[in-house]
């Protein structure tokens, strides 16, 4: 099909980028293929994420995107996460995820690295 056709023609694009970038001497990283290699620039440029309207400015009130923003009122002041599971049961993970040096939890003493 005409667009099997166009998919396989960017990936042999972004294909020979990888290799291309690969091949550079005294690289520190290596590139890959992935899951976007068979989209067109505009396509994965669009996946980018929020990008503001340019020149536009917007009003008290007014949301860039031409929304309604909420009233300063109706936004909580406090919220509450303790209806989560993962906030009733809290576990002493020891020295995991201490910076090497710190403390740990319980274990306390050198803590860093190391855990299963």
């Amino acid at each position: 099909s005409p667009e099997y056709n166009e998919r396989f023609a960017f990936f042999r694009r972004s294909f020979a980028e990888v290799q291309a970038r690969n091949a550079r001497p005294g690289r520190k990283w290596q590139a890959g293929v992935n899951q976007f290699a068979d989209r067109s620039d505009g396509e994965r440029r669009s996946l980018l994420g929020w990008r503001p309207i340019a020149g536009r400015h917007s009003e008290v009130g007014e949301a860039a995107g031409g929304g309604a923003l909420l009233e300063q009122s109706s936004i909580l002041r406090e919220v509450s996460w303790t209806n989560l599971t993962a906030a009733q049961r809290i576990y002493d993970q020891g020295a995991c995820g201490s910076p090497p040096g710190g403390g740990g939890g319980r274990q306390g003493g050198a803590g860093g690295g190391g855990c299963a």
